[in-house]
């Protein structure tokens, strides 16, 4: 009897999206991979029902990659019934710009999550910061408003492959956000501290992260580079890493609804039993960690929806 392959999981594979969303979703640490540049490395054999294809369903390239994916097997998800408003007359979308706190990306990673898991059970990502770390604060001399419009140059630098600073026009709103927060709020949430020093001792944050910004800008660079593959083989999974992870421990993030399994992310191929996933309760952490909850990465969102889709 012949032996079934494991199957995929992960990367969450896009059959003809536009590039806007594939780098938002990497930003976002979600592993993602084009299916055609997927099916020529691997083939079909790994392809199930709970491989998961995105696709646009007003693009005409997508929607018939869509339909091979539909025969081989894999669960197809339509991207534009994720978002708001689709306007069926001119084959684009239309996205209000939210302010503040909720901005439309941290809503479509919402909506995105809930889907992937109703087939394939749980959903991946890259953590925000190195393993074990759940939160951190950036040491710097600058005054506040000058760092956290550092790191939001940072988030968009990496959205455009730029190394020039960038003016960030609603980096007030988000750092006033932030002061309306306490500490604890923030670090729970899993978002970055700008304070020089915590009103609170440090052992009350016994998992944060203190660096600069330019050691996190090594990090956010290395950490959006990294390829990730996910299988399932009966009761266990397969891990696999292929990027060198430069002197950083990445952490992975296996989650089922508001509980998440953090993990030590090597390179290579790992093995993890199911019974094996110790889950915690964090109601108040995003899916989509910090780039969903980013005000610097709007205009990449829009990009991604608002244009009219190619033919």
């Amino acid at each position: 009897m012949p032996k079934i392959q494991p199957q995929l999981l992960y990367p969450i594979l896009l059959a003809g999206i536009r590039p806007g969303l594939k780098t938002l979703l990497q930003q976002c640490g979600i592993p993602v991979a084009d299916y055609a540049s997927a099916i020529c490395y691997q083939g079909t054999a790994v392809l199930g029902k709970r491989s998961v294809v995105l696709y646009h369903s007003q693009i005409p390239v997508s929607r018939h990659e869509a339909r091979a994916a539909s025969t081989n097997g894999c669960t197809t998800i339509d991207v534009s019934s994720l978002v708001s408003k689709p306007d069926s007359n001119e084959s684009e979308l239309r996205i209000p710009i939210n302010s503040k706190n909720n901005p439309e990306t941290a809503e479509l990673i919402h909506r995105l999550k809930t889907s992937v898991e109703a087939h394939n059970g749980l959903w991946v990502r890259i953590g925000d910061y190195p393993f074990p770390y759940q939160g951190v604060q950036f040491v710097e001399d600058d005054t506040r408003l000058a760092s956290v419009n550092r790191f939001l140059s940072i988030m968009k630098n990496s959205t455009q492959g730029s190394s020039q600073e960038l003016s960030v026009a609603l980096e007030p709103q988000f750092a006033d956000s932030l002061s309306q927060e306490s500490s604890s709020q923030i670090y729970s949430r899993g978002l970055p501290m700008f304070s020089s020093a915590l009103e609170q001792r440090d052992t009350e944050y016994p998992l944060l992260w203190k660096t600069s910004l330019q050691e996190f800008q090594q990090w956010w660079e290395l950490r959006n580079q990294m390829s990730l593959q996910v299988s399932r083989d009966n009761s266990q999974y397969i891990i696999e890493s292929t990027q060198k992870q430069g002197g950083f421990q990445p952490k992975l993030e296996i989650w089922r609804d508001e509980h998440v399994a953090s993990l030590p992310l090597f390179a290579g191929k790992t093995f993890v039993r199911e019974e094996g996933l110790v889950f915690q309760h964090d109601p108040k952490k995003h899916p989509g960690g910090i780039a969903a909850n980013s005000l610097a990465l709007n205009e990449l969102y829009h990009s991604a929806f608002s244009h009219k889709a190619s033919a």
